[in-house]
């Protein structure tokens, strides 16, 4: 539940927790946020790594017992592991700049900020506080506009400036990729199509006759045909 919250917001998500609790609600949670599991009356650690490493319970008590519990999870709550920052490469005044002036859509108070170029620039704030329209109603759409890709209008702002600096500008966020719910990483850069020609020829598929068309999940006999290719069958519910 704690994902994509602001940490002044995961106080209000525990404080909602707690009154489920003591209104006689049981909560099973999965979460990684420390003040989540710190939060909790009882601590259920699994581990002890990822994949066929883990399946076990390597933790079972309290959020201050697992502080000393010898579990990866117990090293960072109880402040004997940390998480490295990396090298941070400093911004100066010589440092090229993207910089948007008079930004003022929505909530935004006609202000000018800048993004130092080559640099890991972090936009955070509390949840409304207009981070989403700094960078997604205005930044992107300007970036877009620039380099001629289709996009809707850009927020009002006065000017984008140190665009020359950049030679493409491309916009990752949480929708689908490639034009179906079967799209994948693979797939949607095509390296899909050279794979499925090597289980065109191996001997098998020679033997059979399969074309690479066989092993495409999009369309064709290859797919399973209980999910159609998407890796899981959605069964509506009836009452």
């Amino acid at each position: 539940p704690s994902i994509g919250l602001h940490p002044r917001d995961m106080n209000r998500i525990v404080e909602a927790m707690h009154r489920l609790r003591d209104a006689g609600n049981t909560l099973v949670v999965v979460e990684h946020d420390p003040a989540v599991m710190l939060a909790a009356d009882r601590l259920i650690d699994m581990g002890p790594g990822p994949g066929e490493r883990g399946g076990q319970i390597v933790f079972d008590g309290t959020p201050d017992a697992a502080r000393n519990a010898d579990t990866l999870t117990g090293a960072y709550l109880g402040a004997r592991k940390h998480v490295g920052i990396g090298l941070r490469r400093f911004v100066n005044d010589s440092t090229p700049k993207l910089i948007l002036q008079g930004v003022r859509e929505h909530n935004l108070k006609n202000f000018d900020v800048s993004f130092p170029l080559q640099r890991l620039t972090v936009v955070t704030g509390v949840s409304g506080s207009g981070k989403s329209t700094l960078v997604q109603d205005v930044l992107v759409p300007a970036l877009l506009r620039h380099f001629g890709k289709p996009t809707e209008g850009a927020g009002e702002h006065d000017a984008l400036l140190g665009v020359d600096w950049l030679a493409d500008a491309v916009f990752v966020d949480q929708s689908p990729i490639g034009k179906t719910a079967r799209s994948n990483p693979a797939s949607y850069v095509g390296a899909f199509d050279e794979i499925r020609k090597l289980f065109a020829v191996a001997p098998l598929a020679v033997e059979r006759s399969y074309t690479a068309g066989m092993f495409s999940f999009n369309a064709g006999d290859g797919r399973c045909p209980t999910c159609g290719g998407s890796g899981f069958e959605h069964v509506e519910m009836q009452f």
